[in-house]
């Protein structure tokens, strides 16, 4: 057995643990919760098609940001059971409650300090004055601005910034899906997805029952399984490991942001510029820059927002 046929049989003991008609599969297009309704709707029908014919009734529910890749859509148009999408458009979200920018814990510190809030406690957390330290060595939180952000955000030089993008554009509305059918939801949230998620993510279930079932699944076994059974996978993975709202700010540490920019078409990337442009340029990202993947260019139709 190898070591993708052994994580896939430990994949399907976890699901045993659930009742297929209290949960659907958050569906995003990508690669984790791709590998999630292969998993159901092809793998247990190969193997186990007694359980399939149980589990199929989990429904896909995708979410339409209008910030995907048009190749992301077009995963959720073929495979998805429910099309979901937001009451506001991301041009309106990002008028109503401001730009993402660092990081959705520093975005929060610093939207507070914009309505107002100067408590001892909130400057602390950005200035980072409180250290650890490490072998004698003082270290500032992970969580705190850079001086100049800290000096920007002061003087009020900064642009309106939120950490509640992803709450309008994806968290809201499956939210309310999931309360008006009464279910759980069922998240392809990986080991290797940062420092903030594998602190929360340390078992099959979360406090609320959410079902995060590749929990422990690392990225060379979710390769390994890929690579193995030969799942279509978005070309898009060819350059980049995560996918999401294309342009996000939140990207830019990870060099993410650059190379979906010169990935969008045209059109696409003239609408995320006017979205995140101050983002960037607080970010100090030179985002006019030219060069765009031309297979790219010609394979995407830009998705108007």
């Amino acid at each position: 057995m190898t070591n993708a046929d052994f994580y896939l049989e430990d994949l399907r003991s976890k699901f045993l643990k659930i009742d297929p008609s209290k949960y659907y599969l958050a569906y995003s297009g990508g690669k984790d919760s791709g590998m999630l309704f292969w998993f159901l709707r092809t793998w247990l029908k190969d193997h186990y098609h007694e359980m399939y014919e149980q589990y199929k009734q989990i429904p896909a529910v995708a979410v339409n940001t209008y910030m995907e890749f048009p190749e992301i859509s077009r995963r959720m148009l073929d495979n998805a059971d429910v099309i979901l999408t937001p009451k506001l458009k991301p041009h309106e979200v990002i008028a109503k409650v401001g730009t993402p920018c660092f990081s959705k814990v520093k975005d929060n510190f610093i939207q507070r300090w914009q309505n107002g809030d100067r408590s001892e406690k909130l400057l602390t957390m950005l200035d980072g004055e409180k250290h650890r330290e490490l072998n004698g060595v003082a270290i500032k939180s992970r969580f705190s601005l850079r001086n100049d952000a800290v000096d920007l955000l002061k003087a009020d030089l900064l642009p309106r910034i939120s950490s509640k993008c992803c709450e309008y554009l994806k968290k809201r509305p499956i939210a309310e899906y999931a309360k008006s059918v009464n279910r759980i939801g069922i998240i392809g949230i990986t080991k290797d997805e940062g420092i903030s998620r594998s602190s929360v993510y340390t078992s099959c279930f979360t406090k609320n029952k959410t079902f995060v079932p590749l929990w422990d699944c690392s990225e060379a076994t979710m390769n390994e399984i890929y690579a193995q059974y030969s799942i279509p996978l978005p070309s898009i993975y060819k350059y980049v490991n995560q996918t999401g709202c294309a342009g996000c700010p939140y990207g830019i540490g990870l060099g993410h942001t650059q190379i979906e920019l010169q990935l969008m078409t045209r059109k696409k990337r003239a609408y995320v510029e006017r979205l995140f442009g101050p983002a960037y340029t607080v970010r100090g990202l030179n985002y006019k820059q030219t060069d765009i993947f031309q297979d790219f260019d010609k394979m995407n139709e830009s998705v108007s927002p």
